[in-house]
């Protein structure tokens, strides 16, 4: 497993807001990779056995949903 804790500003460290995390939770999954969501953390669980090309979708599609609700 891997998690991201995601904030809302460099300067004072305060969590990232429900409503934005769920959005990229979300997003995340319609572009095609599966995610949880623990307060300020986005978890991924991939397989044990993966792909560079599977590492490569993730990424992808992590980039993406930060890009769509940013």
């Amino acid at each position: 497993m891997c998690a991201m804790e995601l904030i809302s500003g460099r300067c004072h460290k305060t969590a990232i807001d429900k409503t934005t995390i769920t959005d990229i939770q979300q997003e995340t999954y319609r572009v095609g990779a599966m995610a949880r969501i623990s307060g300020a953390n986005i978890i991924l669980s991939p397989p044990l056995v993966l792909t560079a090309d599977d590492v490569t979708g993730i990424l992808t599609a992590l980039d993406a949903s930060f890009a769509a609700t940013t």
